[in-house]
């Protein structure tokens, strides 16, 4: 290769290097400009009472306890993994709102717990997040509360009924009723015996029978709107629910709380005895 070839291959390259530093250059100053305003955009408001956006949840998910009856040592440690297992899953914004069986056809049912999830370090992006700083609020904040709320819940009150039907309503009107014109995903989680007692529909006196239930005229006032929930039992099995001699618990039990939470605007997800 002669001088003047040479020569003309290195202007080219030195060319070539001062456009590609002359673009790092660029974006060195417009990446953090950038940055800015893609953070901005993804920045999103949160009620520091809640961890909840302000803007609404993302999800509501409803855990409904009944505090009538002793639950045994095996049993709340079932529920806690169970719980465990959701608040692990729940996604960014995911809204759990925990109640006791204490409701009526009148009164307005409150929650005892409303938390968010607020996302944990595992999904952050290390690029823009800090996964220690998110994982540390997501266990203090988060599931440290939520698994306190759980376990003060496990404890047995004293309370003459039941009243199951009566709370599912109250619950779904307090926490699904804001949502019903928008998509986002509901749950609810039913912890209980499923055995109800009340004055007016007491399954320690009779036979639970969904199709007389429905037909008659306290239906109209008893049923819930459960907005299309996915709902799941934790079936607490007991062997002092007898009507007689007989046993309350059993497959025509559960049939009865299916066909009722299908007439609910429920899906059933699943009824685990436990």
């Amino acid at each position: 290769m002669s001088y003047r070839s040479r020569e003309k291959k290195r202007k080219r390259l030195d060319l070539l290097a001062g456009v590609l530093l002359a673009l790092f250059g660029i974006v060195v100053l417009i990446a953090p400009a950038g940055s800015a305003w893609w953070l901005q955009s993804k920045h999103v408001e949160i009620d520091e009472a809640t961890l909840c956006p302000k803007d609404g949840p993302r999800a509501v998910y409803v855990l409904l306890f009944d505090q009538t009856d002793p639950i045994t040592e095996q049993q709340g440690e079932q529920i806690k993994q169970y719980v465990n297992r959701l608040s692990d899953s729940a996604i960014t914004g995911q809204r759990f709102d925990l109640y006791t069986v204490d409701g009526d056809t009148q009164r307005l049912l409150m929650p005892v717990l409303q938390i968010c999830s607020p996302g944990n370090g595992k999904n952050a992006n290390p690029i823009y997040e800090n996964p220690e700083m998110i994982e540390r609020i997501f266990k203090t904040r988060f599931k440290d509360v939520l698994q306190r709320t759980v376990d003060q819940l496990l404890e047995a009150s004293s309370k003459p009924y039941s009243p199951i039907i009566e709370s599912m309503k109250a619950a779904a009107i307090e926490s699904f009723g804001p949502f019903q014109q928008t998509k986002i995903p509901l749950g609810l989680t039913v912890i209980l015996d499923m055995v109800q007692n009340t004055p007016l529909n007491n399954h320690f006196r009779a036979l639970p029978n969904f199709k007389e239930l429905g037909r008659s005229s306290s239906w109209r006032s008893l049923q819930p709107d459960l907005r299309a929930a996915n709902v799941e039992i934790l079936y607490l099995l007991r062997p002092t629910a007898v009507r007689g001699a007989v046993p309350i618990q059993n497959r025509g039990h559960q049939s009865f709380w299916e066909d009722l939470i299908r007439a609910s605007n429920g899906y059933i997800v699943s009824i685990q005895p436990i």
